[in-house]
């Protein structure tokens, strides 16, 4: 009898074996069906740890609901924005709150999803563009949670069946959790190349009228190079360290070319130690595809179509598939893609050396109702050794004169065939400050914005273009004592510099007739042109308005301003 209950038992134990084994093949085949098309990946990646890094990664399969995804980390290797490239060729934004995982989404329609995280759910509250609210928590698919950081997901193998690659995902998780289109190499024969730094100010802030805290505009400037603050507004008084961006282009053509391979070879270990620095950065860019899949997932459960509902993302498992496919991705360390990025390593460098001259650094705060204060530093941004922190102070005093806030736009126009514009139409707001005891006026405009161009078609194809603008402009001007004391209308002319950073890239690329091919790299660019400010404004009424003229742009760049702002 016990022989029989023996033989029972081991049957049942061998079944129930065989059961779990041929479940979790089959689960491995499903997972494996859903990762297939996201697999053919190309990854772009610029700088290394304890800098700031842009890594892309391209999805090279036109039929895929997203086309690419951007992550820029800090110098501290935290996210602090992400761009996800969709096929409709619009752009989803996801913001980051000082840790790995996104803390929301933000569409192109005014539409966001605010993310709060428990141990496998996600609270998504939703507002749409005209400000209606809803929210739906989701339970997180398990195939999602590691991606997402979540607490203990349940267990699963990453071991493949025989002949598989297997074991990828642990290994990943441990080691971290424009101006024109599909140029071919004749067409871009000269680019330009861009040389970039940081640079620190700590600036303490005082109020010595006793006036009440807030928060002041950021802005700063370094013509002929470009400076951008990494926060645009800070909050005053106290001390502040105020990181700034400093870059400079140049043709291409201007720099010394590498003799042979023996001048590229001492930048190859360069190159490789930042692709080595990408692969860190592939759990940030799975969890930014998880939070858009989840995103998409409680947009089903709510009914609902804003513009950060992705619906093919909640479809046979697309989600899970894509985040799989990031991490279990293996960045290339060798080949063409190293000495290609140690030949642009040398002309950075040697960009670097062409840029490199005593530099002032101008940094302005403005405060409504305050007078504009500023204080500069001279340095060499691009010497062979980073500029040390500088310290410098500032009093801001209640204003003599006032401050008038006003609208501007500037449009961009296309150039010739396959030379489009990366920045169409930017806006923002003007602010034109008045000093009575100097006799000045200054003009403020700033703006940050992004866009996307879909189906943009020349003689090479049709593609999606993906753009981002950054940028400040700052222009003066002298009057007389009498003609800011007289009233009346007073002309205005204002020269000054606008100083920016753009970039650009392209999804979904194909051929006239519809086939697929490989997009072009993706292009980032510095800049600092001369800018004239000119109109009319009604010291009175304090109405005007004019127009603005950036000289130098590659592309026709004009816009115009008005004074008060124009209300939507």
């Amino acid at each position: 009898m016990s022989g029989r209950v023996a033989t029972v038992i081991g049957a049942v134990l061998l079944c129930a074996v065989g059961f779990a084994a041929g479940a979790a093949g089959s689960a491995w085949q499903t997972r494996e069906q859903r990762t297939q098309p996201w697999r053919k990946i190309k990854v772009e990646h610029e700088g290394q740890d304890g800098s700031p890094t842009r890594t892309r990664l391209i999805f090279e399969n036109p039929k895929l609901a997203v086309q690419a995804v951007e992550i820029q980390r800090d110098s501290e290797g935290l996210p602090t924005i992400a761009r996800v490239a969709l096929k409709d060729g619009d752009e989803l934004t996801l913001r980051y709150s000082g840790e790995k995982r996104p803390s929301s989404i933000e569409a192109s329609d005014g539409s966001r999803a605010l993310f709060e995280y428990t141990k496998s759910k996600v609270h998504v509250s939703f507002v749409a563009g005209d400000g209606t609210q809803t929210a739906e928590s989701v339970s997180v698919p398990n195939e999602l949670r590691s991606a997402l950081k979540l607490a203990e997901a349940e267990p699963t193998s990453t071991t493949a069946p025989t002949g598989a690659v297997g074991g990828v995902l642990d290994r990943v998780l441990e080691e971290a959790v424009g101006t024109a289109f599909a140029q071919d190499k004749k067409q871009d024969e000269d680019p330009t190349i861009t040389a970039r730094r940081e640079v620190e100010i700590n600036l303490d802030v005082k109020l010595p009228g006793g006036d009440p805290p807030g928060r002041a505009d950021v802005e700063t400037s370094c013509p002929p190079l470009s400076c951008t603050p990494v926060a645009s507004e800070i909050d005053v008084p106290g001390q502040k360290a105020i990181r700034i961006n400093v870059s400079g282009s140049l043709p291409r053509s201007q720099l010394h070319a590498p003799k042979g391979a023996s001048d590229i070879d001492p930048y190859r270990d360069f190159a490789r130690a930042e692709r080595k620095t990408a692969k860190y950065v592939l759990p940030d860019a799975a969890a930014a595809v998880a939070a858009v899949g989840v995103t998409a997932l409680a947009c089903k459960a709510q009914k609902l179509a804003l513009g950060v509902c992705v619906p093919a993302m909640t479809k046979a498992g697309a989600s899970g598939g894509a985040a799989h496919a990031i991490l279990e991705y293996q960045v290339p360390t060798e080949g063409q893609v190293v000495t290609d990025r140690a030949e642009t390593v040398w002309y950075e460098e040697e960009a670097r050396e062409h840029l490199d001259r005593e530099t002032k650094i101008e940094l302005c705060l403005g405060r409504e109702g305050f007078a504009r204060v500023c204080t500069d530093v001279m340095g060499r941004p691009f010497g062979s050794d980073p500029m040390a922190p500088v310290a410098r102070a500032v009093d801001l005093r209640k204003g003599i004169g006032g401050t008038l806030v006003g609208s501007y736009f500037l449009i961009q126009s296309d150039g010739a065939d396959c030379k489009f514009s990366p920045s169409p139409k930017t806006s923002g707001t003007l602010r034109l400050t008045f000093d009575n005891e100097k006799n000045t006026a200054t003009a403020s405009l700033k703006t940050s914005e992004r866009g996307t161009r879909p189906n943009m078609s020349c003689s090479l194809g049709v593609a999606n273009m993906s753009w981002s603008q950054t940028y400040s402009i700052t222009a003066t001007q002298t009057f007389t004592k009498e003609a800011l004391s007289s009233g009346g209308k007073l002309p205005l002319s204002l020269s000054g510099t606008m100083s920016g950073n753009g970039s650009y890239s392209f999804s979904n690329c194909r051929t006239g007739s519809g086939g697929s091919v490989n997009c072009p790299a993706g292009k980032s660019d510095s800049y600092a042109y001369p800018v004239e400010i000119t109109g009319e404004l009604d010291l009175t009424t304090q109405v005007g308005s004019g127009s603005i003229i950036v000289k130098n742009a590659p592309l026709t760049t004009s816009g115009s301003w008005r004074i008060p702002e124009e209300k939507k």
